[in-house]
């Protein structure tokens, strides 16, 4: 313990568990993206986005009042 700077036992176990922690975490953040991997995969047309352009352009101008 002391060769790798930890005073005590109880901060060389308190950073483990901090590792072991940050370790279950990114498997986890890793196991979502897995998940949602193929919600990424859908192509959106040119003419989908046009016509949410075109709502939330409206949206807007309404919002603030302006007839169009």
């Amino acid at each position: 313990m002391h060769k790798h700077r930890y005073a005590t036992k109880t901060e060389f176990i308190r950073e483990a568990i901090r590792k072991q922690m940050q370790e279950l975490e990114m498997q986890e953040d890793l196991e979502h993206m897995r998940r949602t991997r193929g919600i990424w995969k859908k192509k959106t047309t040119d003419a989908q986005l046009h016509r949410v352009r075109e709502k939330v352009a409206q949206e807007i101008l309404k919002e603030f009042g302006i007839d169009k």
